[in-house]
């Protein structure tokens, strides 16, 4: 029932200017099955965003040659695992565990050092909705910046 409930709040748009198709797909924040096959997907990452709007996309596509730009979640994430940088603290992170000093302390907790902000170079996702002229597959690659 709950998956027919967040069924309906998902919301698609298309609007085409000059050319270009850009479709949104915005969806509630995925629950934790589909947050667990993310971590299954990433290669069993300890930490993944505690709020994640993993069903939700946005899509350019040229109609002319057919090259699709498109942002997902779990692409972003992948390319923060392939990125591999140092964890990154955002000050309200420093001051959440400063404040629980004492409780972590007390708990001998082992404090798991991790990317807050999950700081990635992701600049979105190409691939083709027709091949283009002269090929016979389509494919799809993993942007970044560079």
């Amino acid at each position: 029932m709950e998956h027919l409930a967040r069924a309906s709040r998902v919301r698609e748009e298309s609007y085409s200017v000059r050319g270009w198709t850009v479709c949104s797909r915005t969806a509630p924040i995925i629950g934790s099955t589909l947050l667990d096959q993310f971590s299954e997907q990433l290669g069993g990452v300890l930490t993944l965003p505690e709020i994640c709007f993993g069903n939700s996309s946005l899509q350019l596509r040229h109609e002319a040659s057919g090259v699709v730009l498109s942002f997902t979640a779990l692409d972003a994430l992948k390319q923060w695992k392939a990125d591999d940088l140092q964890p990154l603290k955002v000050t309200l992170a420093t001051e959440w565990q400063a404040a629980r000093l004492q409780e972590i302390k007390a708990q001998q907790a082992v404090v798991l050092e991790y990317d807050w902000t999950f700081t990635t170079s992701y600049c979105g996702s190409i691939g083709w909705s027709v091949p283009p002229t002269g090929s016979s597959s389509s494919s799809s690659s993993s942007g970044k910046a560079g």
